[in-house]
């Protein structure tokens, strides 16, 4: 279970470290700060583990406690503003990170220092590897907020620790990981939590959607189920303490590679119910507030379904390598005035690289800089270098790597979209039509929400033509914009 050291350390101060965390940070003021000065104390904590005895260890949880809230503050000012690409985002970001980061180095050198004599076969030695795990999968759910890299090496700690609980028969141990709270886990919930996540797919959820995801997979957990062996519902194969992620198994297949195998079979019926009660608009306030909350729930329950369903996800079209330089501009304004002719291109010197192209879309790389600022559910224009004709498609995966361009995938939507009015009765507005006009077909229009209401009749004007559309059903709801099908009246 080695682990790299944090990236700095300071001198423990005399005494002792960790005092309540509430009293010493009553002068900070944001969230990050507060996480900043608790990444400096387990630091601390983790000189001062080389030190005998249990009390270390024990302040050490203490500082985890107390730090949580202010974890969640910041994860929420995160996911409410998800512009990965600002310098205050990063801030924030590398804060929350860098405190994860450090804790789970001190619970592996608690784990280093103190087994097999100093907490080993204890309850203390189990609340230990349990945080350990939790620490891990937040890890691994911080790294997909900006969409990678994700670090191989968080699977090899975790499954370690998984491995060392079920030797030492402390894997169900139930603790209490938050002394203000009556709910208990175990290093075996936490590791199931951990693979439900690096199952989820977060690189095709935005970041309020991921955390959401979390939330869904924290619901279900008493349904999730980890076997040695491929029985009936196993979808994913684990290979415990190495440094990989798990993999999709066809079902029922037996190999010689996995040592372990995730099965999420039984959570159908759980999010079946779930379901009807969020479709009545009651939303368990647990999983999501706020605006379009029933929504946002519903989209990645439905996400979490398809991928865990013993069917497992196919592609619709056949993928081919493909070589080639495009332009590029993001955001439903940007594309609207870059088609009319009133604004440049985001990337003018063509730098998105296509990679493989599809019947239904694109795969990117994109330079570093861009990378990190696109979103996924944002709407881009793409035109190839050289040419003409726009295409409009939806980012539907991000993957930044540790070095080089990030890979994006686009669905692609339109291919030579035009700008046209829609009124919908009470103010005109300017959408992108992204089919031809043709009689008795069907035509679906990219807007605002405000420009393309739920139920509303628009006209068109189309070169001098008024043409009256009815909704019929609502296709995407990305980043600031709808895409909806239309019946021509």
């Amino acid at each position: 279970m080695e682990r790299i050291s944090p990236a700095f350390s300071v001198t423990p101060a005399p005494g002792g470290i960790v005092q309540p965390l509430k009293a010493t940070a009553r002068s900070v003021e944001s969230p990050a700060e507060a996480v900043r000065l608790s990444q400096r104390l387990a630091c601390e904590c983790l000189a001062r583990l080389e030190g005998p005895g249990i009390n270390p260890v024990l302040r050490l949880f203490k500082l985890d406690e107390s730090t949580q809230s202010h974890v969640r503050r910041l994860l929420e000012r995160l996911v409410e503003v998800p512009q990965g690409g600002t310098a205050q985002w990063l801030a924030d970001w590398r804060s929350g990170r860098g405190f994860l980061d450090t804790l789970s180095c001190a619970y592996l050198e608690a784990l280093r220092t103190r087994a097999p004599d100093g907490v080993a076969k204890t309850a203390v030695h189990a609340e230990l590897l349990a945080r350990l795990i939790r620490a891990g999968a937040n890890l691994l759910k911080w790294d997909y907020l900006r969409y990678g890299p994700v670090e191989n090496e968080l699977w090899v700690f975790m499954g370690a620790a998984y491995l060392e609980a079920e030797r030492t028969g402390m894997s169900n141990m139930l603790v209490s990981l938050r002394k203000d709270r009556g709910t208990q886990t175990s290093v075996e919930r936490e590791f199931i939590r951990a693979v439900a996540l690096g199952c989820a797919s977060l690189d095709q959820l935005s970041p309020d959607s991921i955390e959401i995801a979390d939330r869904l997979v924290r619901y279900v957990l008493p349904a999730l189920r980890i076997s040695t062996q491929p029985s009936s519902g196993a979808c994913f194969g684990l290979q415990v303490g190495l440094p990989a992620s798990p993999s999709r198994v066809a079902a029922g297949l037996t190999s010689r590679e996995f040592q372990r195998y995730f099965l999420p079979a039984a959570v159908g019926g759980v999010f079946d119910e779930l379901a009807s009660v969020i479709e009545r608009g009651l939303v368990p306030a647990a999983i999501a507030t706020g605006p379009r909350a029933r929504e946002r729930v519903l989209a990645t329950l439905f996400h979490l379904r398809r991928l865990w369903s013993d069917t497992p996800p196919m592609r619709r079209y056949r993928r081919h390598a493909l070589s080639a330089r495009f332009g590029s501009i993001c955001g439903l304004e940007n594309l609207s005035a870059c088609l009319v002719g009133d604004a440049p291109l985001w990337s003018e010197r063509a730098e998105w690289m296509l990679c493989n192209v599809s019947r239904g879309g694109v795969g990117l790389l994109v330079p570093v800089e861009d990378g990190s600022r696109v979103r996924i559910g944002e709407l881009v224009g793409l035109r190839m270098e050289d040419g003409v004709a726009w295409q409009v498609g939806v980012i539907r995966r991000i993957a930044q790597a540790a070095e080089g361009p990030a890979f994006v995938g686009v669905e692609l939507i339109a291919r030579d979209p035009t700008v046209v009015l829609a009124d919908d009765g009470r103010v005109a507005s300017e959408v992108l039509l992204c089919d031809p006009i043709r009689q008795g077909r069907t035509v679906r229009l990219a807007g605002s929400a405000d420009a393309l209401p739920v139920n509303g009749i628009v006209y068109l004007n189309l070169d001098g033509r008024i043409l009256k559309l009815k909704p019929i059903a609502l296709m995407v709801r990305g980043n600031d914009f709808v895409l909806r099908n239309y019946q021509l009246l």
